[in-house]
């Protein structure tokens, strides 16, 4: 399925700590797979928008990610990531948010604070469960739960009213909420689940 508000930003790059970062300082990118965290001193590069960690072998982010108040974009699909920071709630910015792929558990208790959230994907992830706070995403137009662990959704998914899109495919999801359904019968919901 093609992402709604995938944005790459491509200009000349420059090396910054075993980064790629391009010449407006906007795209942060790994160059190497082999990279386990990412470092500090990159914390201060306040332009950053889109950060583009897929494929590492992360395990975590900085505690103090939010420091980059500007992110918009942060994929660390397919990375050794198992948590992710309590402070990513506090990146107002982030519109896409892509761990598929990843080793990622659990989401923030308070993931519902990111209001300008329009993608999370979490295909293929180790998550078994979404906190209830997810229904306050109200800008989430795309989410992708294919092959996760998670056998509910929870009854605050009926409030994101901006949701276009909705992947259960290969989850435990027996059940779906009526005002899903009826959204999805009505044609104002793409929803992919096992028949």
């Amino acid at each position: 399925m093609k992402k709604f508000f995938k944005k790459i930003v491509t200009c000349a790059k420059r090396m910054v700590f075993g980064f790629s970062l391009n010449d407006n300082g906007t795209e942060l990118s790994a160059l190497r797979h082999d990279i386990e965290h990412l470092p500090r001193e990159l914390l201060e590069y306040k332009n950053v928008s889109h950060m583009l960690l897929k494929d590492t072998h992360i395990r975590i982010l900085p505690d103090d990610i939010e420091r980059l108040e500007n992110l918009e974009y942060l994929d660390i699909s397919n990375s050794f990531i198992f948590k992710l920071p309590t402070s990513i709630v506090k990146l107002k910015k982030l519109t896409g948010l892509f761990l598929q792929e990843s080793n990622i558990c659990c989401l923030p208790e308070n993931i519902g604070d990111l209001k300008h959230l329009e993608e999370m994907d979490l295909a293929y992830t180790n998550i078994t469960e979404l906190p209830e706070s997810i229904g306050s995403l109200e800008a989430l137009k795309y989410l992708d739960l294919h092959n996760t662990d998670i056998n509910t959704l929870p009854h605050s998914i009926v409030n994101l009213k901006a949701l276009v899109y909705l992947d259960i495919y290969g989850t435990k999801i027996s059940k779906l909420p009526e005002e899903i359904l009826r959204r999805y019968k009505e044609g104002l919901l793409d929803l992919r689940f096992s028949h």
